[in-house]
């Protein structure tokens, strides 16, 4: 299976037993997952895994997704840079 086809993520087990993505950020409303692509990426970024768990109380681990669906394909177009006169 190529990297592509594989997503990694921190996960984290709330009280109410949903489990969800470890988000870093400076805020609440601003949090960034911690996914990627590679696994070697991902694993660099297990101290902010665990200084989230250990901040909440909550279990973290790493987990593997394998299963996706392409629902819809966006196609975006960039402007070409404009020459300034």
């Amino acid at each position: 299976m190529t990297d592509q086809q594989e997503l990694w993520a921190w996960v984290t087990e709330t009280p109410d037993g949903r489990v969800v993505l470890v988000g870093v950020g400076l805020s609440l409303a601003e949090q960034l997952p911690l996914i990627s692509h590679t696994k070697e990426t991902v694993v660099r970024l297990q101290p902010f895994a665990e200084a989230h768990g250990k901040a909440l109380g909550q279990p973290v681990w790493l987990r593997r997704y394998v299963v996706s669906e392409e629902i819809g394909r966006i196609t975006a177009t960039l402007n070409a840079k404009r020459s300034h006169h």
